[in-house]
């Protein structure tokens, strides 16, 4: 087997640890919320480029939350907080979905979320808006949490991460930020994927 396609073995593997950590649990419930799973391994390379290409420990990072998020949740607990705890990351809003939807565009998933808050967070919105990922927010129309934190919701009525696409309006939906690594947050980092990358007009500012 030769060098580049022992690389792709080696990732597809890791990238199934992962997922199986994050939705095994589901699977082997027949989880009826997974309508599908896809990995993707591309640009295959050599270790070599790969050892300073790539984030160190980021496959092993998503594994830790995914099967933080599933012991927590299966044994009736807080999962959300299980999560935070676990990726060390901060609630940024729970409420309703009040507005959804999205459009495929030059090969991209353009779309918005909005929420009107409940609890602690009654009488304030929050909007999101993606690009495939959740790039940016709005607290009551102030920028809030943006790229290169991740921005990630999770279904209240289903106990489940909840894909940006597939928010339903009236679901009740909690909303959390996790910190994005340090190389993304150089200015370098920032120049492809801070706010200004997507064109905003405000620059980033760590949210965790």
């Amino acid at each position: 087997m030769d060098t580049k396609r022992q690389i792709s073995v080696i990732l597809s593997l890791a990238l199934l640890a992962c997922l199986t950590a994050g939705f095994g649990g589901a699977l082997a419930e027949g989880d009826a919320a997974i309508r599908g799973l896809m990995a993707v391994v591309d640009h295959v390379n050599t270790a070599s480029v790969l050892r300073d290409a790539m984030i160190h420990g980021s496959i092993s990072h998503a594994e830790r939350i995914g099967k933080a998020f599933l012991e927590v949740r299966d044994s009736g607990g807080d999962y959300i907080t299980a999560v935070l705890e676990a990726g060390q990351g901060r609630e940024m809003f729970r409420g309703v979905v009040t507005d959804s939807h999205y459009e495929t565009r030059d090969g991209y998933t353009y779309g918005g979320i909005a929420l009107a808050g409940e609890g602690d967070w009654a009488g304030h919105s929050l909007r999101i808006a993606y690009q495939n990922e959740n790039i940016a927010s709005w607290l009551d129309g102030e920028p809030y949490a943006t790229v290169p934190d991740l921005i990630c919701c999770f279904s209240l009525d289903e106990a489940a991460p909840r894909l940006n696409p597939d928010a339903k309006v009236g679901e009740h939906a909690a909303v959390i930020a996790l910190p994005a690594p340090t190389e993304w947050t150089t200015p370098e980092g920032l120049a492809v994927f801070g706010p200004r990358g997507f064109s905003y007009d405000f620059d980033y500012r760590p949210f965790c």
